[in-house]
C-alpha cells in the first residue's frame, strides 16, 4: 500500500538524521490521516523550518516540512509523488468502495434540501469530508457540480410546479430556493427555451 511506502520513506530519512515531517491536510479523510498520524509534525514549526505544499489539480494536500532548504528540494520529489498517489487512491475509495454509503447518503442530502440554497458546503459538511475534497470528487463521478446539480433539481422542480399548480410564478422561485426571480427567470429560460410565464401558457394541465 502506498500509505506503507510512505511511512518506510520517511522512517529511513529520519534514520539517516533528515528531520522530516508531513502535514496532511483536510483533503484526505480522516481515516487516512489518522493511519499517517506518525508523520504529523510533534513539535512547532522553528525560524529554520522549511515547508514546500503538495498540490493536486490546484487543492493543497499537504505540506512537507523540514529544516534546511538544500535536502528538502531533493527529499520532497519522492514524497510529493508517493502523496499524490495516495491522494487519488483517496478520490478513488470515494468513488467506488463507499460509493453506495457516501454518494448516497450525499444526493439524499441534496434531495431534501435543495430549495433550501445549500452549497457544497453544506452536503460535504453533513457527509464528513472537506468542501474541495468532495466537490472534486462528485464532479468527477458526475460530470457536474454540486452547485449545478441543485440547480437542475430546482429548475425540474419549478417546471412541475409551473405546469400543476396555480402558485404565482414569482411564488415558485421562492419556493425552490431562488431569492432573485429575475436571475430564476433567466436561468429557466435559458434552460428551457421560455420563460416561467411562456413555459406555464404553453405547458399547464390545469384548465
Amino acid at each position: 500500500m502506498i500509505i506503507n511506502e510512505i511511512a518506510d520513506y520517511v522512517r529511513f530519512l529520519r534514520k539517516e538524521g533528515y528531520n522530516i515531517y508531513i502535514v496532511f491536510s483536510e483533503e484526505f479523510s480522516e481515516e487516512t490521516r489518522k493511519a499517517l498520524s506518525d508523520f504529523l509534525p510533534d513539535e512547532k514549526a522553528t525560524d529554520k523550518t522549511v515547508m514546500r505544499s503538495v498540490f493536486y489539480d490546484d487543492i493543497e494536500v499537504a505540506k512537507i516540512s523540514a529544516d534546511e532548504e538544500e535536502y528538502l528540494s531533493a527529499l520532497s520529489v519522492p514524497l510529493k509523488y508517493m502523496i499524490e498517489r495516495l491522494y487519488e487512491e483517496s478520490l478513488k475509495q470515494i468513488s467506488d468502495t463507499n460509493e453506495h454509503d457516501i454518494y448516497r447518503k450525499a444526493l439524499q442530502y441534496i434531495k431534501e434540501h435543495y430549495t433550501e440554497g445549500i452549497t457544497v458546503a453544506d452536503v460535504s459538511k453533513h457527509i464528513n469530508y472537506s468542501e474541495s475534497y468532495f466537490g472534486y470528487a462528485f464532479k468527477k463521478k458526475y460530470k457536474m457540480t454540486v452547485s449545478q446539480y441543485v440547480r437542475e433539481l430546482q429548475l425540474a422542480k419549478s417546471k412541475d410546479l409551473l405546469e400543476n399548480t396555480s402558485f404565482s410564478v414569482s411564488s415558485v422561485a421562492s419556493y425552490v430556493g431562488f431569492d432573485d426571480f429575475n436571475y430564476f427567470s433567466a436561468l429557466f429560460k435559458k434552460h428551457f427555451g421560455l420563460s416561467p410565464k411562456e413555459y406555464r401558457k404553453k405547458h399547464t394541465t390545469l384548465i
